[in-house]
């Protein structure tokens, strides 16, 4: 079916899709450091860094380690909405940090676990080995044991969000339960 159709057609599709996800992307990138700057609170400018270095470093493992998965996750849009989902919600936990020790080690786990997720996962071409971490490591059954635990550390990416996401209604909760409690704490 899509050998019909013209390839400037599709060329111009996939051009348009990557487009709207830059777009969206850098938008979002925006939004999130303006909103860091109304929110005072100590380390706001590493945070910002530290969160923009993480998806730095993921960017160029993606890039550097390009094969067929990859490819075909990018066309999906996979990691570019992962990535800002990531980002923004990095922005929004940011807020609770410091009232809560479970949330700071649940972020760190969060941020760590995106890492390992995109690190660890290699990919490979048509012939050869598949190869993992910026294309570096070219082995087959280190591939293997890498990709396990990409999955595994996906599947704990997503844990540590929804403890993120119940820690936070915890915080609101406890701070609608004693009002002005935040003003006597120091928090």
């Amino acid at each position: 079916m899509l050998a019909s159709v013209p390839k400037n057609i599709l060329l111009f599709l996939l051009g348009l899709f990557l487009g709207i996800a830059a777009l969206v992307l850098v938008g979002g990138v925006v939004w999130a450091i303006r909103r860091m700057r109304k929110i005072k609170g100590k380390g706001a400018k590493k945070y910002i860094l530290f969160n923009f270095a993480s998806v730095l470093v993921v960017a160029a493992s993606w890039v550097l380690n390009f094969g067929w998965l990859r490819f075909f996750l990018t066309i999906l849009l996979i990691p570019i909405l992962h990535g800002l989902i990531y980002f923004v919600f990095n922005f929004y936990a940011f807020a609770y940090l410091e009232q809560s020790s479970k949330m700071k080690r649940y972020n760190m786990l969060f941020i760590l676990t995106y890492l390992l997720t995109y690190l660890l996962l290699p990919d490979g071409g048509d012939v050869g080995e598949m190869y993992f971490f910026f294309g570096l490591i070219h082995n087959q059954i280190l591939s293997g044991i890498t990709y396990a635990l990409s999955r595994v550390a996906f599947i704990a990416h997503i844990v540590f969000f929804v403890l993120q996401i119940v820690e936070r209604i915890k915080i609101k909760k406890r701070k609608a339960v004693i009002p002005g409690a935040e003003d006597e704490a120091g928090i």
